[in-house]
């Protein structure tokens, strides 16, 4: 009978410790969508007249740091073997984080912010120690390739890492943010920003068609792409047809 009560007081003992890490789990993602929120908000003051891009995107950077901090709380909260349990809790906001990062990288470097980098901002590492996070299959996460180099679907084990779908996702929503910039650039007679556009997500595109989608959501938001693609050629092509790109400006692009 003592050895009974003691299985169900350990098994009541372990339903409490999961109630308190879903409420922790639920109070940090509440968290970090708040402060998609607010970066967004930051954000979407690019589409203004005369906006100082370079000033936002100083801005911006206060971000991360926050995130980075909530991050690292629901690392020390959920146990490794809970970890694909509980993930759909903080896929959106990565996924926004990664635009909106993204977004803002691409302005201070005319790069693609990659997702080691995105991982970094948040104080994550693929190659982090600890125990071992195993996968929704059952089967543990696989470890660094002996070439050298960190893959990025296969996290060293252990690691509380950020999903290539959901890096992706947040890729695709560069698009429509920055197709949107490109008018307003154009009504703040800023013709040489439409430009800088139009390569990116071209190269941008031509790097998702590469890709053999099996992802649903994934494929949606890479086929969304063309309708972005579409409306940037407009505006460059109707800046060109009244000649107010200059000859070198296009000739560099």
């Amino acid at each position: 009978m003592d050895a009974l009560e003691g299985l169900f007081k350990r098994i009541n003992a372990s339903f409490e410790e999961e109630h308190a890490n879903r409420e922790e789990i639920k109070k940090t993602t509440r968290a970090l969508d708040d402060l998609c929120r607010e970066m967004q908000g930051v954000l979407q003051t690019i589409h203004t007249r005369g906006a100082d891009i370079s000033a936002i995107a100083q801005k911006m950077k206060v971000y991360p740091p926050q995130f980075a901090v909530h991050f690292q709380t629901l690392k020390t909260t959920i146990k490794p073997e809970q970890y694909f349990k509980f993930r759909e809790h903080w896929k959106h906001s990565v996924s926004q984080y990664t635009f909106m990062q993204a977004v803002v990288y691409w302005f201070e470097t005319d790069r693609l912010i990659s997702l080691p980098e995105i991982e970094a901002s948040l104080g994550l590492s693929r190659d982090d120690a600890g125990s071992t996070i195993v996968a929704s299959d059952g089967s543990s996460s696989s470890s660094s390739s002996s070439s050298g180099t960190t893959p990025l679907t296969n996290p060293k084990p252990g690691t509380f890492f950020i999903e290539l779908e959901d890096y992706l996702i947040g890729l695709t929503f560069m698009p429509s943010e920055l197709s949107r910039l490109c008018v307003n650039s154009v009504i703040s007679e800023d013709f040489v920003l439409p430009l800088r556009i139009s390569k990116f997500v071209n190269d941008l595109y031509a790097g998702f068609r590469v890709l053999n989608l099996k992802n649903e959501t994934l494929r949606k938001r890479f086929d969304s792409i063309k309708y972005d693609v579409k409306k940037i050629e407009e505006v460059v092509y109707d800046l060109s047809i009244r000649g107010l790109l200059k000859k070198e400006t296009v000739q560099q692009q």
